[in-house]
């Protein structure tokens, strides 16, 4: 939610896609039909603060925040984009693993069930 929101347009409409590429990385696509942005704008996208949304509507922390959570979970993030034909942020994460038989997280016995409120 957070990359769809740092790349949302004022008016027009997002496209979310997820899927598994060749190399058993999960890649996330958010495409907006806004205006796009100029190369010298996607350079700056991903610096802490840089917002081109007006005062007290972003902190531009969105796009270098995402960048960074990618990247330390061995993924990465990029934009596509050009002016007239809207930006697009691609995330690829390496797929996780499978996760662990829950009853072989411990021996003990379930507790009791929980009351409900009256």
């Amino acid at each position: 939610m957070n990359l769809a929101a740092a790349i949302a347009i004022a008016a027009g409409s997002i496209a979310i896609s997820v899927g598994l590429v060749e190399d058993g990385r999960v890649r996330l696509v958010v495409h907006d039909d806004g205006v796009g942005m100029t190369a010298e704008l996607q350079r700056r996208a991903f610096e802490p603060f840089f917002t081109t949304k007006g005062e007290g509507k972003g902190s531009g922390l969105g796009l270098p925040v995402a960048r960074a959570l990618a990247e330390s979970r061995g993924g990465a993030l990029r934009l596509e984009s050009r002016p007239g034909e809207g930006t697009t942020a691609i995330l690829e994460l390496p797929e996780a693993a499978p996760p662990r038989d829950i009853h072989a997280v411990s021996d003990a016995p379930p507790g009791p069930a929980p009351r409900r409120a009256r």
